[in-house]
């Protein structure tokens, strides 16, 4: 996947999320939820932006690690809204597998790189 499919699908997941969100009864606990997750969610793609423009390797796996880090906050705050809200919606559960997806991709993306980072170090 190169980095214009990568920068849509994290548009699209947010884009998903806050269908979602728009979705969610307005109760206390679930604005408070909803707040958060639209920030991760957004976040994720905003800051995957900002990486384009890195110069360095260390920066850019700096920016690919905040991205896994609102991704992974997002995961537990869909994980919290199917719990405490709307549980078992599908659009709920394809937002789940995508950012599992999406999680995954950046694990592997930010290991690939270490690893890189680390056989330049030793020649």
């Amino acid at each position: 996947m190169n980095r214009l499919e990568l920068e849509e699908k994290l548009i699209s997941f947010s884009e998903m999320i806050l269908h979602i969100q728009r979705n969610v009864p307005q109760k206390q606990a679930s604005l408070y939820l909803n707040s958060q997750i639209v920030h991760s969610s957004t976040s994720a793609a905003l800051k995957f932006g900002e990486h384009q423009g890195t110069e360095t390797r260390k920066d850019f796996l700096h920016n690919m690690k905040h991205c896994l880090k609102e991704l992974c906050e997002t995961h537990v705050n869909l994980k919290n809204i199917e719990r405490a809200t709307i549980p078992g919606t599908r659009e709920l559960k394809k937002a789940i597998i995508e950012n599992n997806e999406l999680m995954v991709i950046f694990t592997s993306s930010i290991k690939s790189s270490l690893n890189n980072y680390y056989k330049e170090q030793r020649s």
